[in-house]
């Protein structure tokens, strides 16, 4: 059974048997672990202290890695399609929904390539930053040093997909507001255009006259 009363540092075994709580349904554990995991970070936004924030915050990594993967390129797509919706030029809209077609081309590639390197040398990479958790850490029992470089190597693929991510919404965001900007400019020059050819046909009456 599960205790966290004497709050003993995160470890291998440890964070198994939390997982396999919260997985069977413990629910007072885990609102614990929520309550836990969101005081600690109200009071120390750059680590955690305690075991059972330690395990929450494994559990939202290991809940991350699947989201960033699986995140659904169609959906961006129709999202950037409903906010290009106000874009009445067809011609600017379907180029710019191409524009955002070919970044998602890109950006899914891309995630799908990193995925497979990382499932790959996954177990390579846990290995390594064990021994180096080993090493800076002599005092660590082995399940200890596993705990914290699963929770780094996981974190590191999550951040690191979550920056690409955020590099695609800038770019799709470029491409909204050129739409916007080409149509502005564009009904501009049209109504200058028409201003235009009214003065140059009042200028003709007047000449008449």
């Amino acid at each position: 059974m599960l205790s966290m009363e004497s709050d003993p540092k995160p470890d291998r075994d440890g964070y198994m048997d939390f997982k396999t709580s919260i997985e069977n349904g413990n629910t007072d554990l885990q609102n614990r672990a929520v309550d836990e995991f969101n005081r600690q970070r109200e009071q120390h936004p750059s680590r955690l202290t305690t075991t059972l924030a330690c395990y929450m915050d494994m559990q939202i990594i290991e809940k991350l890695e699947l989201l960033v993967h699986r995140e659904n390129s169609d959906e961006i797509a129709r999202d950037s399609e409903k906010r290009l919706g106000f874009v009445r030029d067809r011609l600017i809209r379907q180029q710019a929904i191409k524009r955002i077609n070919r970044l998602l081309d890109v950006w899914e590639k891309g995630r799908d390539l990193s995925y497979m390197d990382y499932i790959e040398i996954y177990e390579h990479k846990l290995e390594r930053a064990i021994e180096k958790r080993q090493t800076e850490n002599p005092a660590e029992t082995m399940g200890q040093s596993w705990f914290h470089a699963k929770r780094s190597v996981e974190n590191n693929y999550v951040n690191f997909e979550i920056s690409r991510k955020k590099h695609l919404d800038r770019a799709i965001d470029k491409v909204v507001h050129y739409a916007r900007v080409r149509e502005a400019r564009a009904l501009s020059e049209q109504l200058e255009y028409v201003r235009k050819i009214n003065e140059r046909e009042k200028r003709d009456r007047d000449h008449e006259r």
